[in-house]
């Protein structure tokens, strides 16, 4: 089984109530955006957003709205991490061929903190009850 590593770069910015206010809201908005082939290196403290990806980031942010520009917001934290992601672009949900008892669920890449609550629901009625049958799965299979 073919598993691809997608870098995703995001920032995080804190909105202000005005471009000469201090910024005081509490929450950070974060931006995810582009992905790359890079080889996954051997710690994680080896993985660095990449500059160019995050600039892109923070152009595409702003056009989205005057808010996310550098005028009006403050950038709090830049990041990049691996995500999982199979060779045929889709999850991969079920039972591991020839090896009795083993299961997949993975490759979710950026969808999976959205897909998760239905992933353990499929995967629970494949373990306990022999086959999914709140959806079909059967083009994810592994």
């Amino acid at each position: 089984m073919k598993v691809l590593l997608l870098m995703a770069f995001s920032i995080f910015v804190r909105l202000c109530d005005s471009p000469h206010a201090r910024c005081v809201l509490a929450t950070a908005e974060p931006s995810c955006g582009a992905s790359d082939n890079e080889p996954l290196p051997a710690l994680s403290s080896d993985v660095h957003p990449d500059p160019f990806s995050i600039e892109l980031l923070h152009t595409q942010a702003s056009a989205l709205t005057p808010e996310f520009s550098s005028a009006r917001s403050e950038t709090i934290a830049e990041q990049a991490c691996f995500l999982p992601i199979s060779d045929r672009g889709r999850p991969m949900l079920g039972p591991v061929k020839g090896l009795e008892g083993v299961y997949v669920a993975s490759g979710h890449s950026c969808w999976g903190i959205t897909q998760g609550p239905g992933t353990g629901l499929v995967m629970s009625e494949i373990v306990l009850e022999g086959k999914a049958k709140s959806a079909d799965v059967s083009r994810l299979l592994p």
